[in-house]
């Protein structure tokens, strides 16, 4: 019985192949299709029942894998006949939206009962606890989840079934939580054994975000960036800061199972979500001044160059009273074009000396780096040192100083004069 059982599924896999191979489709071949289906459905849950089927696992699983890239032409030709909108107005050409979607969700269904009733299974069987076994279980997986995006697509585009369409993805998930069931802590304890069950149930989230998620969400890898980002620019605006460590943590797991996929054409989006990611959490690792991590987290940033980056890491350098580094990436942020960042690293530095000859002596390097700029940098000098009490002639003698050069020279604009006698009066 098994063995015809089998034999029939197999007859009905090449009968549905060699229909979906036609490029000429007519309504009778539909209906070859539409009863085929039916009957493949139906045999797989009487064997899934009784487990009695004998074939070779590897002969039922190659029959499902056939069916499920039988409709791929089809699938396209269906798409482009969508597109330019002519269903209606020309004869059929395609098969149905419908039974193509079926096809690929009875060639899932077909996977899955080979890792059930292939023979020798049951559940002491030593190939199920093989690394072979686990890499199928995988390929059934990923087929259950594309098969219910399809579903799901579907479902919005061929309206009529929708009911049909919602039907088939909530049986296909449910398909891969069985599956996955089956796979289960127990078989991942035989690979880590002696292990806590805290490490096994981590190891288990790697599997699955590495070997199962990221791989088949390849295509959809730009949506997933975006959720993530989203997730991580909210922890940014509630300050949440300690959420952001085991986000972080995750989020570039995700991106190193996208780089390791090998697609080349993610590398700028991947590049471009660390970049926001990071820096999100570097402000959180500044905020809290966690010195130590932040160092670590500057690093890894794409483009650790960004004058606001370089600022971050100043002001978080001075406030710790490490003034040795904070100066070496001044001297960084001084030469990344941007005068008000530099301006304001520049103060931050000064002021954190208390405005002493070592501190003001960064103004120096500023002046270097943009001689054009000397109005606006001595201005931020004088305004500094009126701050303090102590110093306040000194800012004065500056902004006289700075009123004579004004005058005697024509590229200064008159708002500038204005401006330093505004000043002046103030003091």
């Amino acid at each position: 019985m098994g063995g015809e059982g089998a034999e029939a599924i197999l007859q009905r896999v090449e009968k549905a192949t060699e229909v979906l191979a036609l490029q000429h489709v007519s309504p009778d071949d539909i209906a070859v299709l539409s009863q085929t289906l039916d009957e493949l459905q139906s045999l797989i849950v009487t064997f899934r029942v009784q487990r009695v089927l004998e074939l070779s696992g590897p002969q039922l699983m190659q029959a499902g894998a056939d069916l499920y890239n039988a409709p791929r032409a089809a699938l396209k030709a269906l798409v482009e006949t969508e597109k330019t909108k002519k269903q209606e107005d020309e004869q059929i050409k395609t098969f149905p939206r419908y039974l193509l979607a079926v096809t690929r969700f009875v060639a899932a269904k077909i996977m899955d009962l080979s890792l059930i009733c292939s023979k020798g299974g049951g559940q002491d069987a030593g190939v199920k606890r093989s690394n072979h076994f686990m890499d199928e279980c995988i390929d059934v997986l990923r087929s259950f989840g594309r098969v219910g995006m399809l579903m799901l697509e579907s479902a919005s585009i061929d309206c009529g079934r929708c009911e049909e369409y919602l039907k088939l993805a909530k049986e296909a998930l449910s398909s891969s939580l069985q599956l996955w069931s089956r796979i289960g802590l127990a078989h991942l304890t035989k690979f880590k054994q002696g292990l806590e069950l805290e490490d096994v149930v981590d190891d288990l989230w790697d599997f699955c975000m590495d070997r199962m998620l990221v791989p088949y969400k390849s295509c959809y890898a730009k949506e997933l960036l975006d959720l993530m980002k989203s997730v991580s620019d909210g922890f940014h605006r509630s300050n949440q800061h300690e959420l952001q460590t085991p986000f972080v943590e995750e989020a570039l797991r995700v991106c190193d199972s996208l780089e390791t996929n090998g697609d080349e054409s993610l590398a700028r989006l991947v590049d471009a979500f660390k970049q926001r990611v990071l820096v999100n959490f570097l402000q959180s690792l500044c905020a809290t001044a966690d010195t130590e991590r932040a160092e670590a987290c500057y690093q890894l940033i794409p483009a650790n160059r960004e004058p606001k980056i370089l600022l971050l890491m100043v002001n978080l350098y001075i406030d710790a009273n490490d003034f040795e580094k904070a100066q070496q990436l001044l001297l960084l942020l001084f030469q990344q074009d941007n005068l008000d960042d530099s301006i304001e690293g520049a103060r931050s530095y000064a002021q954190g000396l208390s405005f002493s000859e070592d501190g003001l002596d960064i103004y120096r390097h500023l002046l270097y780096n943009y001689g054009d700029s000397s109005f606006e940098i001595n201005l931020d000098i004088a305004c500094n040192l009126a701050l303090d009490e102590n110093k306040r002639y000194q800012a004065m003698d500056e902004i006289k100083r700075l009123k004579d050069v004004a005058l005697e020279n024509e590229q200064y604009e008159a708002d500038k004069y204005h401006c330093l006698c505004w000043v002046a009066n103030i003091l």
